[in-house]
């Protein structure tokens, strides 16, 4: 599989993700099932020889490049999907009528399977997964938190952090390191303003370290709790949920284990944000009066 990098830092822009491909974003040649021609016939007294075969040629290396810059932050490191997930491909619905204002398939997913979800059966979950570093998902903080702030009271809202590189993955350890602390909302939109605003890409432990402390937190405590073992916990619950949820771009929705929907998605050609909450309001009503309770974690 090919491997992303983050697109572009603008605030609109045509595709408003970062993903798990290489920068260029060219789509794989068609995979065709045509038989190989024959070789041309020959004089019968020169029977013609066995077509000699094609040397084997090795996949090209990953780039082993360290993370320079932020944008460069966002590149994979080890691709997630339907592959990873082990999933048969979502099937795409009948185009919309009347009554389904938006279309399976082309504003938004739905899982073959529920997956579980973190929350009780009598809430509707609404699962981001993002990424520090990843720009877009910066620019979409400020629309989700104000979605948030006016969510319906039967709808618990959640954050899975994706590490899609080592930087990433230090990231997710953070983020559930000021979790553990109980100061997760204090330093959340901070840790996004210090790598996109400040332009200090927090990619080693002791700049994360010297972020915590600049926030209030004892240097031991931040220590203790980014290599503690209910962290590691944490990251292999996430990296699990993450599998199932088939991400391979932030930011992303999901949306109580059943169905997932992004920018790219559900925002149309001009990518209007608003049109994604439009498409997330329309699933939480479905689950709210279709849907039945996911597994549970």
């Amino acid at each position: 599989m090919t491997r992303f990098a983050c697109l572009i830092l603008a605030f609109g822009l045509p595709l408003a993700a970062c993903d798990a491909n290489t920068p260029n974003q060219t789509p794989p040649a068609p995979v065709t099932d045509t038989a190989p021609a024959a070789p041309a016939s020959t004089p019968k007294e020169e029977p013609a020889a066995a077509p000699t075969p094609a040397p084997e040629q090795e996949a090209p290396q990953a780039s082993s490049q360290p993370d320079a810059t932020i944008e460069e932050l966002a590149a994979v490191e080890e691709p997630t999907g339907e592959a990873a997930a082990g999933q048969a491909p979502v099937q795409v619905a009948q185009a919309p009528t009347a009554n389904e204002p938006f279309q399976e398939g082309k504003d938004y997913i739905r899982f073959p399977a529920a997956q579980p979800t973190s929350s009780p059966p009598d809430q509707v979950e609404v699962a981001e997964a993002f990424m520090y570093s990843c720009p877009h998902c910066f620019a979409f903080e400020p629309d989700l938190a104000k979605w948030v702030s006016k969510k319906p009271a039967n709808v618990n809202f959640i954050r899975l952090p994706v590490n899609f590189n080592p930087t990433a993955a230090l990231h997710m350890r953070a983020y559930y390191a000021a979790e553990t602390l109980g100061i997760l909302e204090k330093i959340h939109q901070p840790f996004f303003d210090e790598i996109h605003v400040r332009k200090n890409p927090l990619s080693d432990p002791d700049s994360i370290t010297r972020f915590f402390v600049a926030h209030g937190v004892e240097e031991k405590a931040i220590k203790d709790a980014m290599s503690s073992f209910a962290i590691d916990a944490r990251v292999r619950k996430t990296e699990a949920l993450l599998r199932r949820y088939q991400i391979g771009s932030v930011p992303t929705l999901i949306i109580n284990g059943k169905y997932r929907t992004d920018v790219s998605m559900a925002g149309g050609p001009t990518q209007d944000r608003n049109r994604v909450f439009q498409v997330l309001e329309y699933l939480i009503h479905k689950e709210q009066t279709e849907g039945g309770a996911p597994p549970q974690t």
